[in-house]
């Protein structure tokens, strides 16, 4: 509910929701994670109303490196492998078959092509997106 409440601009919910993750033993980095994740989506009528409410509440949450207190299912960890499209991140520019391996990423995804991606490759746009993820290449 952290990201909902974050996405919805409701920073007292969000902090509700955040208290209760730490007392039920989430760690702080597992808490910041889904912060990190609702600002994309959520950016700053989201995130103001938060910071506001808990810029405090995290000066003080030391992290001492606890492994977490939450119990995950048997077998549930990271699949990043999973979020990559094939494209070359590193440079700009659409490469050939690179169009067609974002339209398989967007269809495996979210089941659909968005327009967007169909309208960015008949105006030839610069690759903003992926130039600004290039840079956070592992």
């Amino acid at each position: 509910m952290v990201y909902t409440y974050a996405l919805l601009g409701n920073g007292k919910g969000a902090l509700y929701e955040i208290v209760a993750a730490r007392e039920l033993g989430a760690s702080r980095a597992e808490v910041m994670e889904v912060i990190h994740l609702a600002a994309l989506a959520a950016g700053p009528l989201g995130m103001n109303p938060l910071g506001e409410l808990a810029h405090d509440y995290f000066l003080e949450w030391a992290d001492d490196g606890a492994g977490s207190g939450l119990e995950w299912p048997d077998g549930w960890s990271p699949d990043v492998e999973r979020f990559r499209s094939g494209i070359d991140l590193g440079s700009d520019g659409v490469a050939d078959g690179e169009l067609e391996l974002l339209r398989e990423w967007n269809r495996r995804m979210y089941g659909e092509v968005p327009p967007s991606v169909e309208f960015a490759a008949q105006a030839e746009l610069p690759p903003t997106r992926r130039s600004r993820r290039g840079s956070r290449r592992p």
